[in-house]
């Protein structure tokens, strides 16, 4: 962790305010990557560091918890690629069994320092990869903030979602708008049923258009 430039940031989502740790040496994090021998697990895998700062679909989606909290009271809930944690600290008002998950250690460590610094104790934490899951859980609501951020993980993310749910789960999937996600959400709606809420949010100086897309089975 020694490597990581640490601060504190203070998000007001309008019902709660929130108190988080990001990194502020993104590009020496990410240049230290890059550095790394071609056959390291990290380098290979592109484990590109996008966790380490808040995106504009977390805000998006811990705004759209906030104000739909009957989609989320009392279930069983588990967040897919959290970075930070941001959506997992206001599920966990209203939900008691709740699992913040990503694939990457530090994304993890960082998530769980976050809940704590906001008084948040009863969060589990999980190393997940939704590419290999073979954890045989089921959860009632699933959370999922920007984690089709590469086309790469197009093709696996439906059968992930499917393998997490039964068939009266939730997911919550929000996104910015990018241009090539539109393909993403239409191969979705082949497999789920899709209602759309746009959510648009400004994010240090910049718009965007990010909206949250709520997965049920089709029936």
């Amino acid at each position: 962790m020694e490597e990581y430039k640490i601060e504190e940031i203070i998000l007001d989502l309008g019902s709660q305010t929130y108190t988080l740790f990001q990194i502020t040496n993104i590009d020496e994090v990410f240049d230290a990557m890059l550095s790394l021998p071609a056959d390291n697990v990290i380098k290979h895998d592109e484990r590109i560091p996008y966790w380490t700062e808040i995106w504009p679909s977390a805000i998006a989606l811990s705004r759209f918890i906030g104000d739909h909290p009957d989609l989320i009271q009392d279930k069983k809930t588990l967040e897919l690629g959290a970075g930070l944690g941001l959506p997992s600290l206001v599920a966990a008002r209203f939900t008691k069994q709740l699992v913040c998950s990503d694939y990457l250690e530090d994304a993890l460590v960082f998530a769980e320092k976050n809940a704590l610094r906001n008084g948040i104790h009863h969060i589990q934490y999980a190393c997940i990869d939704w590419r290999n899951l073979n954890i045989g859980a089921k959860y009632d609501v699933i959370l999922a903030s920007d984690i089709a951020y590469e086309r790469r993980f197009f093709e696996d993310l439906p059968g992930a979602f499917k393998s997490l749910m039964h068939e009266k789960s939730v997911v919550l999937l929000s996104e910015p708008g990018r241009h090539f996600t539109a393909a993403f959400i239409e191969e979705l709606s082949n497999h789920f049923d899709i209602k759309s809420y746009p959510l648009p949010q400004t994010w240090r100086g910049t718009h965007f258009s990010t909206s949250v897309h709520v997965l049920t089975v089709q029936t």
